[in-house]
C-alpha cells in the first residue's frame, strides 16, 4: 500500500515529537507499505480563522482548533 505521510516537521527525525511521528511511520513500513513523506509544511493562518480563534478562545471560552481547519488544509495542500 502507498501512504502519503503528512506532517509539519520532519517524519524521519527521532527527535521530533518524542519521536511518535517517526515511530509510526516506521511501523507502517515495517508492515510492507511504502511511505511518502512530506514534511516541514508551514501553517498559514487565514484572517477568518484567525478571527474566529480569537472570538471562541476569548469570548465563547471554548477551544478552537486553528490547525484543523478546511482553510489549513488547503494552505498545505
Amino acid at each position: 500500500m502507498n501512504i502519503a505521510f503528512v506532517t509539519t516537521y520532519n517524519a524521519r527525525n527521532v527527535s521530533n515529537w518524542s519521536g511518535l511521528g517517526y515511530y509510526i511511520s516506521k511501523s507502517l513500513e515495517d508492515n510492507g507499505n511504502n511511505m511518502n513523506y512530506f514534511g516541514d509544511l508551514d501553517m498559514k493562518i487565514a484572517p477568518l480563522d484567525f478571527f474566529k480563534k480569537v472570538y471562541y478562545t476569548q469570548i465563547a471560552r471554548k477551544k478552537y482548533a486553528i490547525e484543523r481547519t478546511v482553510a489549513t488544509a488547503k494552505s498545505y495542500a
